[in-house]
């Protein structure tokens, strides 16, 4: 997945594709157990890509996130 993702970024892919490209980066690092990585995508694909189907659970893994870090406002 990660390198069918650097595959579509290599062209010039659409607006959509990379919204796609950030959740899957995302999702796979989370799988991976790699939490420190995968935080900074997901705050991105909400950054970038407010309007994305993927923004309910990019916010729902921030929050995740932050809660596991005590950084509670």
């Amino acid at each position: 997945a990660l390198e069918g993702c650097r595959q579509l970024l290599a062209g010039n892919p659409p607006r959509e594709t990379l919204a796609t490209v950030l959740y899957t980066q995302a999702w796979v690092a989370g799988k991976q157990g790699k939490a420190a990585e995968a935080l900074p995508l997901w705050e991105k694909l909400l950054a970038e890509h407010p309007q994305s189907p993927y923004t309910p659970e990019a916010r729902l893994r921030v929050a995740d996130a932050r809660f596991e870090a005590k950084e509670l406002d």
